[in-house]
């Protein structure tokens, strides 16, 4: 009797498509829906961050399968929501909100979003209101460390 030991290999690969879209985050995802007949939805906790003391949320949807061929696509802006200090003697010294804006990817900024996935995927570009352009797959050993360990965390964590 021959016994053989077979190992899973925990770390499945990735692959991430960057995406530059002017259409807001839901739309996309429509058309995404559409387009590749999935059915992402909108995760309501997000993915959160901590930097600099401040608590980040990005917001993503999931595709989740009974076959693990998870996806993920996560906006590469969060947005914080901070009060402007009223300035002495002037006219309008209403308490104000200032948005500032942070990027999951700093690095990756002219990019909106990431498609994550176990599986090489290709999309087109298509015209809605503007264009939306889809950079190819890429593995995501083709990323430099950091961006690496958080698009695995992202991946991994959300799994989960």
């Amino acid at each position: 009797m021959n016994l053989t030991l077979e190992i899973e290999d925990l770390e499945q690969d990735i692959f991430i498509i960057d995406i530059n879209s002017p259409l807001s985050f839901s739309e996309l995802v429509y058309f995404i829906n559409n387009i590749k007949h999935s059915s992402f939805v909108l995760d309501k906790k997000g993915y959160r961050v901590k930097r600099n003391q401040i608590s980040l949320v990005f917001p993503y949807y999931a595709d989740v399968k009974e076959d693990d061929s998870h996806s993920y696509i996560i906006s590469n802006l969060a947005y914080t929501e901070g009060i402007k200090n009223p300035s002495d003697g002037s006219l309008f010294d209403d308490i104000s909100l200032i948005e500032k804006k942070y990027f999951l990817q700093p690095r990756i900024k002219k990019h909106n979003y990431f498609f994550l996935s176990a599986e090489k995927v290709q999309f087109n570009t298509f015209d809605s209101k503007n264009f939306t352009f889809f950079n190819d797959s890429k593995h995501i050993s083709e990323y430099n460390k950091r961006e690496q360990d958080l698009f695995q965390q992202i991946y991994y964590e959300k799994q989960s």
